[in-house]
């Protein structure tokens, strides 16, 4: 299943990881931040899959949506987040977010694919395993 905001499409892989794929040239304010939180919601009513926050192109996420990602209420949803790029600008973007906004939840960036859902669970492994202690 997908589904799509104005902004992104949310789609759910591996049968654990969510996928919320940004539209290129989409600038991420509260308002779209708030409607893809609610998007993986659905997708994941128990909010503990991880999610990979997917960026193609060129991706503006405001200050105050950047803050909002990295609080406690928006890592209650996801035990994991890796942030996928393909350019750059946007790794070092991801670095300044992981570096200046210090998300609640672990978060790494990536160039594949693959090795970021391999990653994801490996983090929601992590995650069942401190949930059952």
């Amino acid at each position: 299943m997908v589904i799509e905001t104005p902004s992104a499409f949310i789609s759910l892989i591996e049968e654990q990881v969510l996928v919320v794929s940004v539209k290129d040239g989409m600038t991420i304010d509260l308002p779209e931040m708030w409607e893809n939180y609610n998007a993986t919601i659905q997708l994941n009513p128990a909010g503990d899959y991880p999610v990979i926050f997917e960026t193609r192109g060129y991706v503006n996420i405001t200050k105050e949506a950047r803050e909002l990602a990295a609080t406690k209420e928006m890592a209650k949803e996801s035990c994991a987040m890796a942030i996928m790029v393909d350019n750059m600008a946007m790794r070092i973007f991801a670095n300044f977010y992981m570096k200046v906004n210090k998300p609640m939840r672990p978060t790494r960036s990536f160039t594949d694919k693959q090795k970021a859902i391999a990653w994801c669970k490996e983090e929601y492994s992590k995650y069942l395993e401190r949930k059952k202690s």
